[in-house]
């Protein structure tokens, strides 16, 4: 027990180990490890064979006085059910052995009341997570009912075991109630039937739902150890469960703070009107705050946020004072457009609504302006189904490349798993024929919002619920690409999507979307500070995934070793 104590601190430094560390103290209990010095110092106990004889004997006592029925011999417990050796004195028995296993009551619904003045009917999930009580006004024989302290296992469904704490209830069907002798110390039973639980739901039958047999149960094996030594280990058991429900009450109130140090500095850096101070106060501890997943990615979302604020770059434009202002380079894409609408290249578009500078949710540096989004494009499109065109999917080397929702991810195509349609789909669909530099955007579903450029020289075509941002040539695609990964752009999508069974985004709210515009040469340099940060982060994230790696490793070696 010593030798496991001075491991916690460290094994418990991250949360997702506790579960596999309580399985480990039940799984060292039930094979005598926790108990060994007890055992050189207490030599002299009856071994667990005289105590299951006498128990055997106890039973006779009671069939011959008629009050209870003789069952049938269980057989012996073989070599192959024996997983390991077990130390002097212990033995290997049979759960119907030591124990009774006694079925509750199968209701009818119209039994099952809600006067709570009524006894109380024990679900399965009443003892998981169901708050929903039923009551009954049936008398019933005395096993029918469990009180506190019986122990009483789930075998339907949710499978475990429990030591009733509630009131005199009446246990359904799908609850076993095992009656304990004096001779087998309930707290002991309790602990082994939970560490071998996924054991007795693995050996269950029913494909939706698992169940378990009552004469499976029965069988069930498992090491007996004399009656002290029962005590000795849930004194143990107990000593080690209460130190790591200690060590996870401290675990995670310091990754609360941390969390909350993190999220308090990343608000003041976001809010602040510049970054200077807090963020070179912040940046030396990035990784002692930033060591969590969900830390790390507050992280990136902030960087964004900051970069479309224009508060990664003012340094820059301090050392930059006199490059042209973005209301120029608007000026100039609205001659190119008007250009193209009379070359007919594109479509002339219904006018979009002007920014109203009360809806824009922050200022933004002089030389920046706000824009709508339809005005930095060429076209906003997306394509079809090939079903509704009547076009067929193809191999490779018959058709064209066809871009799904699948295929966009964060930042990056996903192109593992690639579908081809017949070429003619570019006939029926020109408008949706992707070029290079294109901004694809999911605007259905799950991944709605799902954003990347398409970098790929090939031809290709996409479906109906992904959208083409094609903007106008004098734009600087990767600092929009930015934008639309911001958490500013990504409240807008959650904002304007249909609120229907299946969300979905419309290209008429897209071309809407507010963008602040900086000037084109400071565009490349938020990129360049973004994409040196968003660095950062992915190496925080690599050396977080790397220590988990590690620490789940030297759980395993601690628990081999004790």
């Amino acid at each position: 027990m010593t030798h496991l104590l001075q491991y916690f601190p460290q094994l418990s430094l991250r949360p997702e180990n506790l579960p596999e560390l309580r399985s480990l103290i039940l799984q060292l209990a039930v094979e005598g490890k926790l108990t060994a010095e007890w055992r050189k110092a207490n030599p002299d106990v009856e071994p667990a064979s005289e105590l299951l004889a006498r128990i055997e004997a106890e039973k006779a006592e009671l069939v011959k006085a008629k009050k209870i029925k003789k069952s049938k011999p269980l057989p012996p417990v073989s070599a192959e059910e024996m997983p390991l050796e077990l130390p002097e004195g212990w033995v290997w028995c049979r759960l119907g052995e030591i124990s009774e296993i006694l079925n509750g009551r199968a209701y009818k619904k119209q039994e099952l009341l809600e006067d709570e003045s009524l006894t109380p009917v024990l679900r399965v999930g009443n003892l998981f997570t169901s708050k929903k009580w039923y009551y009954s006004d049936l008398e019933l024989p005395d096993e029918k009912y469990c009180e506190k302290g019986d122990l009483l296992y789930a075998w339907s469904a949710s499978f475990g075991p429990f030591i009733w704490d509630g009131p005199k209830s009446i246990y359904h069907y799908h609850i076993w109630k095992l009656p304990h002798t004096d001779k087998v110390n309930k707290e002991f039973l309790y602990y082994l039937l939970l560490s071998d639980t996924e054991k007795i739901k693995a050996s269950g039958h029913g494909v939706s739902m698992t169940h378990m047999t009552k004469a499976k149960m029965t069988l069930f094996e498992f090491p007996l150890p004399p009656l002290p030594e029962q005590q000795a280990i849930v004194q143990t058991v107990d000593a080690l469960l209460q130190e790591l429900d200690q060590l996870q009450q401290r675990t995670e109130a310091r990754l609360q703070l941390k969390a909350d140090y993190a999220t308090a500095a990343l608000r003041r850096l976001t809010t602040a009107p510049a970054v200077g101070p807090a963020w070179e106060a912040l940046a030396p501890h990035f990784r002692t705050f930033f060591d969590e997943t969900g830390n790390v990615q507050s992280l990136r979302a902030a960087i964004l946020q900051l970069a479309v604020q224009g508060k990664l770059t003012a340094q820059w434009r301090k050392a930059h004072p006199d490059v042209e202002p973005a209301t120029e380079l608007l000026s100039r894409i609205k001659a190119e457009k008007a250009a193209l609408v009379k070359a007919k290249k594109i479509k002339k578009e219904k006018p979009l609504p002007p920014v109203d500078m009360d809806e824009v949710p922050f200022g933004v540096p002089e030389g920046w302006v706000w824009c709508r989004l339809g005005q930095m494009t060429e076209v906003i499109t997306k394509g079809s189904s090939p079903k509704w065109q009547g076009v067929s999917y193809v191999s490779e080397d018959e058709g064209i490349l066809f871009i799904t929702s699948e295929n966009v991810g964060n930042y990056s195509l996903l192109l593992e798993k690639k579908k081809y349609v017949e070429s003619k789909f570019n006939d029926i669909e020109p408008r949706s024929i992707l070029r290079r530099d294109d901004i694809l955007m999911n605007i259905v579903g799950g991944s709605i919002g799902r954003t990347a450029i398409f970098d790929l020289d090939i031809v290709a075509n996409i479906n109906q619920a992904v959208t083409i941002i094609r903007l106008m040539d004098k734009c600087f695609h990767q600092y929009f690409l930015h934008f639309f990964n911001s958490p500013l752009c990504i409240s807008y999508m959650y904002d304007k999507q249909v609120d229907n069974a299946r969300p979905n985004l419309s290209m008429g709210n897209i071309a809407k979307f507010m963008i602040p515009i900086p000037p084109l040469p400071e565009q490349h340099a938020i990129v360049q500070a973004v994409e040196e940060l968003l660095g950062l982060c992915t190496a925080l994230e690599e050396a977080a995934g790397r220590r988990d790696v590690v620490l789940g490793d030297w759980v395993r070696a601690v628990v081999a070793g004790v």
